[in-house]
């Protein structure tokens, strides 16, 4: 498997010498002629072996608080010599092994990355990373801006940064599929990279997450979940829900909310909300039979919890949307 090989680099750094501090001549350079590269931040940095660059493109000032956005991203094939220390650096950064070993010190860990390891950290944070052995190959990739801080704090603080998948697996498919639509031409390709920098997060998060959340979320909260989902128009009660599940009305309530966010009420309303929607939209049924449909028999019940939710009447709604 060829590793980008339909992606064009900006700049290539061949670095033969260590650097401390960024000293080296060569490397202050670049630095100067490269102001967006994630060389030019501040921190200390040791660097000997090969660095191809993409750097930051230009991106309309009304887009930028809308929009996750690369900062740069590079590969690098570095020796024994080479390590990153850094922090308060307004960026996240995804870093993924291709062969040899690294190293990453964050939040007092310290975790020994190898093919197929890679790891998403918060550069606001103290944070070193460094080759161990005789070299590493690795992918960083730094962004920042848009739903980037949100995903992040909600998905992935306070949990480990390291996941692990084959250099052959879909992190790589879904990296290079970005890569290229950032170095092409496309139309708005601002926003397709900032979604697909979305999309490779959450990819991140079901790596190291997925077994973690099956064996988090007891079996029966999850049965219970997915009943409530093919059955919320009918008019279950709280103890037919708890009898379900094995367990005591209020011990159910509180297991339910803590692992979805939801009490089972709340849950079945907002699947009731969201069906209601879809046939408000997508039909012309009348507004009251489509509250029966979706199992809300009381019409004025319907419509109160309907405009608390979305802002608007069933009827207001219909009108906006078709």
């Amino acid at each position: 498997m060829e590793l980008f090989s339909h992606i064009h680099f900006m700049n290539q750094m061949e670095m033969t010498e260590d650097v401390e501090e960024a000293q080296k001549e060569a490397y202050d350079i670049f630095l100067e002629e490269n102001p967006g590269s994630i060389a030019a931040l501040s921190g200390e940095h040791a660097v000997r072996g090969t660095v191809n660059v993409l750097l930051e493109l230009p991106v309309p000032a009304e887009y930028e608080p809308h929009i996750i956005r690369i900062q740069s991203f590079s590969t690098m094939q570095m020796s024994e010599s080479y390590y990153t220390h850094r922090k308060n650096y307004d960026s996240y950064l995804l870093l993924y092994t291709y062969s040899g070993q690294g190293e990453l010190i964050y939040e007092g860990k310290t975790w020994q990355l190898s093919e197929g390891d890679g790891f998403l950290i918060d550069c606001r944070k103290e944070h070193t990373y460094r080759t161990k052995g005789s070299q590493w190959y690795h992918s960083d990739l730094h962004f920042t801006g848009g739903i980037s801080r949100f995903l992040f704090e909600h998905c992935f603080a306070g949990s480990d940064p390291v996941f692990h998948e084959s250099v052959s697996g879909e992190y790589q498919f879904l990296l290079e599929k970005m890569l290229r639509d950032y170095t092409s031409t496309a139309f708005h390709r601002e926003f397709l990279v900032s979604s697909q920098i979305e999309s490779l997060m959450m990819h991140v998060f079901r790596l190291q997450h997925q077994k973690l959340q099956q064996d988090r979320i007891p079996e029966n909260i999850q049965l219970l979940q997915k009943y409530l989902e093919n059955h919320f128009t009918e008019n279950l009660s709280i103890g037919e829900m708890a009898s379900f599940c094995g367990l005591s009305k209020y011990y159910m309530i509180r297991q339910f909310k803590q692992h979805t966010g939801f009490t089972p009420k709340e849950y079945v309303l907002n699947l009731r909300i969201s069906h209601a929607k879809m046939l408000l939209s997508e039909t012309d049924l009348p507004s009251c039979k489509i509250g029966r449909m979706v199992g809300m028999d009381n019409e004025e019940n319907y419509i109160r919890i309907f405009k608390s939710r979305i802002g608007m009447t069933p009827g207001e709604y219909r009108a906006r949307v078709q």
